[in-house]
């Protein structure tokens, strides 16, 4: 599960995206995505955000909420 984003160097990439496991296990999980080590995120202007749940064809992923929070004293910025 991999998070991508764009800012005003360029379009999204692997330089600028994280990704967190997902076991697939059929039940809810809370994804954290910890943007605030990349310096490509750090001072930038985020334009776009792109999240790519699964990597192969036929699998399928559910949402049921997505939240942006303020920086957690030593995580950082989640999404």
């Amino acid at each position: 599960t991999q998070l991508f984003w764009a800012n005003q160097d360029g379009g999204t990439s692997e330089a600028r995206s994280v990704s967190v496991a997902y076991t697939g296990a059929g039940a809810w999980q809370t994804l954290s995505f910890n943007v605030s080590a990349s310096s490509n995120w750090n001072g930038k202007t985020i334009n776009l955000l792109r999240f790519d749940p699964v990597t192969a064809s036929g699998q399928t992923f559910e949402v049921d909420w997505i939240r942006a929070s303020i920086p957690t004293p030593g995580l950082g910025m989640h999404w």
